[in-house]
Order: C-alpha cells, then structure tokens, then sequence
C-alpha cells in the first residue's frame, strides 16, 4: 500500500527479473527489487558465500558456506514470502535454455551483476533473442566508479556486443570469468580479494536500479520514468 501511486503493484508483481550473478551488487539489486514488488526472480551465479563476502554482501554470517543464490532467495523471501524465486547454481552459460525462455514468458528483465564482460554478452545475447530487455551494471577498479548499459526490444538501439566492438582491447576484454571490476590486473596477482566499499558499490547499483523499473515498466499507462528518458544507452557513474 506504501507503493500505491508510485508503481503499478498488481503488475510488478507479475514481473521478473533474471539476477546473472548475486554477488555485492546482484545481491542489493535482488532484495531492493523485492521491496519495489518485483514477484518472480531467477537468480543465476555458482559461487558460495565466504566469510570475506560480508563487508559488501547483502546476505549475512549465517549464510557463510551457502551457494549465494540459496541465501539471496531465502533473504527474497523474508521481504516477501509469496514471491517465486528460481534458483540456478551455475554460471548463466550452463543453465538450460527452456528454463530462462519460460520464465521469460511473462515480462522479464536480464540483470547482468557478474564480474565478467563476457558473462554480461551471453546475457545480452539471451536478452536479444527472447525479445526481452536487458541491463548491465558493472563496477571498476576499487569501485571508484561504476558503468550501466541498457537494451530494449523494439527501439533502434545496438546490443551489448555491438555497442562495445571497436573499443581498446584490454577495455572490452575486462573482465574474464572470476577477474574483479574492482582492481588492475597487477593488483590482481597480489590480491585474494576484491577491493571495493560497500557504499560505493551500492550508490552505482542504485541508479541502475532505478533504471530497472523504468525497463519494468515503460510501456504501462501512467508511469513517469525515473531515468530512462535523462540517460544514455551507456552512462559512467
């Protein structure tokens, strides 16, 4: 009822979103999309939670050891109890492809959170041939700094692998499976972990989520965009 005049609630509820990685920042997107009344999830990632993950993971201690996308639901479903939530622990690659087409059946947005350019392209990929938007939101080095592009279905816009062809090699290669946003490759030979505030993490993810519910919700009478219409298809944050 808070939400009443601000989203359509009968209709966020019949929305999903495909979360590709629940780490730092598919974690926070998954459980603030659950409070916004998002009611279908499919959360995608093969990694376990460690003790290192907390001081940016939105799950907690007691989580520790758990596959991330089983605490991620579980944490989905203490906002809300009725929502369906869909786990697949394994990368996004290896998960069958009827199991994403169904739950794209209904409106559906592909959120691409994984540590890996390559990650997001298959994900685009998938978007593109489903007919169903898509929205990648990546942090850099030490998440100084953070980058968000989108793709909608029927505008004149170019997918991810397009937009980013012809750019610098070692930009459109950042990163592989398991290499961070948040360092240089020499910090990456040094480091065990993956540097980054919690804060900062979150103030990128943020207004990438706001660019979420525009993609939700775009097409439906009365909705006022909250940043669609002021962003470009790629914006630096």
């Amino acid at each position: 009822s808070r939400h009443s005049g601000l989203l359509e609630t009968a209709a966020m509820r019949q929305s999903g979103v495909i979360v590709c990685g629940c780490g730092s920042v598919g974690s926070l997107a998954a459980l603030d999309l659950a409070r916004s009344g998002v009611g279908r999830f499919l959360l995608v990632d093969d990694d376990i939670l460690s003790i290192e993950n907390l001081c940016r993971h939105q799950c907690s201690i007691a989580d520790v050891g758990r596959h991330k996308v089983d605490a991620v639901a579980d944490h989905i479903r203490q906002i809300n109890p009725y929502a369906e939530v869909i786990t697949a622990s394994c990368a996004l690659e290896r998960l069958d492809p009827a199991v994403i087409a169904k739950f794209c059946a209904g409106n559906a947005l592909f959120l691409a959170c994984a540590d890996s350019r390559r990650a997001d392209r298959y994900a685009a990929q998938l978007a593109v041939a489903l007919q169903q938007p898509f929205l990648s939101i990546g942090l850099w080095e030490r998440a100084f700094a953070g980058e968000l592009f989108f793709w909608q279905p029927g505008r004149s816009l170019p997918c991810y692998s397009c937009a980013f062809a012809g750019l610098d090699p070692a930009f459109t290669a950042r990163p592989q499976a398991a290499r961070s946003f948040y360092s240089t490759e020499n910090d990456l030979q040094e480091l065990s972990f993956q540097p980054g505030l919690a804060l900062d993490i979150a103030l990128v993810t943020q207004v990438g989520l706001k660019l979420a519910l525009d993609l939700l919700n775009h097409d439906r009478e009365g909705y006022v965009p909250r940043l669609l219409q002021q962003l470009s298809q790629y914006t630096l944050v």
